[in-house]
């Protein structure tokens, strides 16, 4: 273990620093690019300060693992990666600020030939030597390469000064830091060869070098899994290509490229889930949320697959084993990614949008991941499966809105539980699957029963006073989409978060007035005028006098007499769902009634019971 200044780090005729496959994309940010250059702008400020032979104290950046190849001479970095290519990312901002400098417009020429000195100062820290004397593969003569995919093409455009627009973080952290120290330099020449001299000689880094057989694996684990800001995803993916050794090449290329190059797989939060998720359906019962999802994957998963493959314990390194890890991860990622990119055609959109925006539920995503991955079901018995699944959700959430979140998430995970367990005890056929499932939540009791049509009727009568505003959006979406599926005429309505649910009678109406300070919904008869307050009272939240609109037309309706806001359903809304309301004279109890009859035999069609399923 030794400390090395930039300069060390990067000199030399044949350094070459690989970010390896299994290792991360660049993710550093805003909050990570202003901490390094705050501390490039305090030690440059001190060193303009000091003279004679003061010298200030080298600023200590953080420690880097890394291994040589022995075979190819390459260097890999085991971690620091995000520090390193920083580094180079700050040396291509200054080498591109000096040769605008080298455009001196007053002809000064001590001050360009000192530019030109740091353009070639930097050159020589950014690339190797092309002499014929080495080898001069493309790729050689870079002294830091990223990992593979898109980070990789963008630092060779940046290193070669070919700026484009798909630079990513990349680009982000290098116009960062050129603007930062151009502006901090302003065409100081003096300042800038401090600025750079303070960067390659005062920064200094911890490089661990480890040995060809040191088990990196677990140094990467000690460094990066007690508190410093890794994934669990980043944690499992270094120990599964670590543990790779020779064939990593071809399980990236086959099994994994896809995690580094589809922008579904750049956010931490997204792995994460995924990893979570996937451990969930493997391990079923075996889940427990309470540890980690890493030190779950190896004690957990890697033994019940390590026994299912007849693997010896202690083989960690068993080329089978970790050949059959990569491809249940990207089996499992295909079916995650799908559920999280399809749009409300698909049968698994409402999994999505009910983890999303409907009730931040995600009891049922294991399932799901579950049955389309270690399946082989038809189409059909899928699409019946995720029917049967939403139509049950749908109800409970519908008609038991005031059972306690963590009971209804308790619940639905001991269903979940059951039939898994089943499934994987290989007593139900793929045939008898969906009977299986129908069947057990035909049986259940209370809080997990499965509501009948006049429990939904009741419920839909009061929808507007559900506590969740997404879940009565959603059923009113859904309606509209059944309304027009058979109309080729009709585009189908697609989700938006603008899309906002109106009463159609405002829940004001007793109060409401138009422009003129009268009343917008009067009581047409004092006769039985308290009666006729109470039904109506009765009824403002049932379905029937629930649409939905755009929010540019909400602004315009929300309180106006019925006559305008029929006018301003014609002129905005255009959905079908309207088009009863827009028919109608007047709009009142009665008229509340028949739409209510209306919607619910929409919703029993969507939303079955379990005896019409």
């Amino acid at each position: 273990m030794e400390d090395r200044t930039v300069y060390q780090l990067f000199t030399g005729e044949d350094v070459r620093y690989r970010v390896p496959i299994y290792q991360r994309h660049y993710v550093w940010d805003d909050m990570h690019w202003q901490h390094i250059w705050d501390d490039i702008v305090e030690k440059t400020d001190l060193m303009l300060e000091i003279t004679g032979i003061d010298q200030p104290i080298p600023h200590f950046t953080g420690v880097i693992v890394t291994r040589k190849n022995e075979k190819n001479g390459e260097v890999e970095i085991v971690d620091g990666q995000q520090r390193l290519t920083t580094f180079q990312i700050i040396l291509c901002s200054i080498r591109d600020i000096c040769t605008d400098m080298c455009k001196d417009e007053d002809g000064n020429f001590q001050k360009v030939l000192d530019s030109k000195r740091i353009l070639e100062f930097v050159s020589r820290l950014l690339k190797n030597s092309e002499s014929p004397t080495h080898d001069t593969t493309p790729d050689n003569i870079y002294k830091l390469l990223p990992t593979h995919g898109p980070d990789r093409k963008a630092f060779r455009n940046l290193v070669a000064g070919a700026i484009d627009d798909s630079g990513g973080l990349l680009l982000k952290a290098y116009d960062n830091f050129k603007k930062k120290i151009k502006s901090y330099v302003n065409n100081d020449y003096d300042k800038m060869a401090t600025l750079f001299q303070t960067l390659i000689y005062y920064f200094k880094i911890v490089q661990m070098t480890l040995d060809p057989d040191q088990p990196a694996a677990r140094i990467f684990e000690s460094l990066n899994g007690r508190g410093l800001p890794l994934t669990q995803f980043d944690l499992l993916r270094n120990n599964l290509f670590l543990r790779a050794s020779d064939k990593r090449n071809n399980l990236y290329e086959e099994h994994w490229q896809h995690f580094n190059t589809a922008s579904i797989w750049f956010k931490d939060e997204i792995v994460d889930d995924f990893l979570g998720n996937f451990l969930q359906a493997k391990l079923n019962s075996k889940y427990n949320p309470t540890r980690s999802l890493f030190d779950l994957y190896q004690r957990n998963y890697i033994s019940n697959l390590r026994q299912k493959l007849n693997i010896d314990m202690g083989h960690e390194d068993n080329p089978e084993l970790v050949k059959q890890e990569f491809k249940e991860l990207q089996g499992y990622s295909k079916v995650y990614a799908e559920i999280t990119n399809c749009d409300e055609e698909s049968p698994l959109w409402f999994y999505e949008f009910l983890k999303t925006d409907l009730l931040k539920n995600t009891s049922w995503h294991p399932l799901i991941l579950f049955l389309k991955s270690e399946l082989e079901l038809s189409q059909e018995n899928e699409e019946k499966i995720f029917c049967i699944l939403e139509s049950y959700i749908v109800r409970q959430f519908l008609c038991y809105p005031e059972i306690p979140e963590w009971i209804r998430e308790r619940g639905y995970r001991s269903l979940r539980l059951r039939i898994v367990d089943q499934i994987q005890s290989g007593n139900i056929s793929n045939e008898e699957i969906v009977q299986y499932i129908l069947g057990i939540l035909k049986k259940q009791k209370k809080d997990l029963h499965w509501p009948d049509n006049e429990k939904v009727k009741g419920a839909l009568e009061n929808m507007g006073n559900h506590w969740s505003t997404s879940l009565q959006k959603y059923i009113l979406f859904k309606i509209e989409r059944q309304i027009t599926h058979t109309n080729l005429t009709v585009n189908p309505l697609t989700w938006s978060k603008k899309l906002t649910r109106e009463h159609i009678m405002p829940r004001g109406w007793k109060n409401a007035t138009n422009t003129f300070g009268q009343l917008s919904w009067p009581v047409a008869s004092e006769e039985d005028y308290d009666k006729k307050v109470l039904m109506r009272n009765q009824h403002v939240e049932s379905i029937g006098n629930l649409t939905l609109l755009t929010d540019e037309a909400n602004e315009l309706v929300a309180t106006a007499p019925f006559s305008e806001k029929k006018t301003s359903f014609q002129n905005y809304s255009h959905l079908s769902i309207t088009n009863d309301v827009v028919s109608e004279h007047n709009w009142d109890v009665e008229q509340i009634q028949e739409r209510l009859q209306t919607l619910c035999n929409i919703f029993y069609q969507i939303w079955r019971s379990a005896d019409n399923v």
